[in-house]
């Protein structure tokens, strides 16, 4: 069965999870002791583990657990050596399972860590090529050879060739920009299945 996750912001249970089926909800699963986390989540490729921003239970700012389809959250990963720059972490797996990167609101407005069955491996060097301002949000492009990063300032969109060493060069803006809306922001998008187009808001 699949599984439909929500984070939320009030109350002690602020992750929740149900199996999903052609049926639709089945019974929520029992939520993990949270600490005061809240936020976006992201499930492994695999289905055997869950990420999360931590924003409300301060450093490091970003949060896994164990997920096992049927039973629901298994034990928390040890927390990554290298914390998260701020609270409001995106974080989300990489489509072949072996990286987690999030956008953050601080600098340098992106964060990324190699990933495994033990959980949290050696965070990645900063880009050499900097985003300007707050990300809001990111997506992996389907090979997971390319990341964006949302932000709030021109040009409201910041991409990066990705690889087993991490964050690559970055690519040329696009020569007509966002619409910045009136947030004066981009807060986030996605690739389509093939990876030739990115749709952002």
């Amino acid at each position: 069965a699949d599984t439909i996750f929500l984070s939320k912001s009030t109350s002690n249970s602020l992750f929740q999870a149900w199996p999903w089926s052609s049926s639709g909800f089945g019974t929520l699963y029992t939520a993990p002791a949270s600490s005061g986390l809240l936020g976006s989540i992201d499930c492994h490729p695999s289905s055997n583990a869950v990420v999360a921003n931590a924003t409300a239970s301060g450093t490091p700012y970003v949060a896994a657990w164990a997920w096992t389809n049927g039973t629901g959250w298994g034990s928390k990963f040890s927390n990554p050596a290298s914390a998260a720059p701020t609270s409001g972490v995106s974080p989300r797996f990489s489509p072949n399972g072996s990286y987690v990167v999030g956008s953050s609101p601080g600098t340098p407005y992106i964060k990324g860590w190699n990933w495994s069955s033990s959980g949290f491996g050696t965070a990645f060097s900063n880009p050499s090529s900097t985003i300007p301002s707050s990300g809001n949000g990111m997506a992996w492009s389907p090979s997971g050879n390319v990341v964006v990063i949302f932000h709030n300032s021109s040009p409201y969109v910041t991409a990066y060739a990705f690889s087993s060493s991490g964050y690559g060069t970055k690519f040329a803006n696009p020569s007509s920009l966002p619409a910045s809306g009136t947030t004066g922001s981009t807060n986030n998008g996605s690739f389509n299945s093939s990876g030739n187009y990115l749709c952002m808001g």
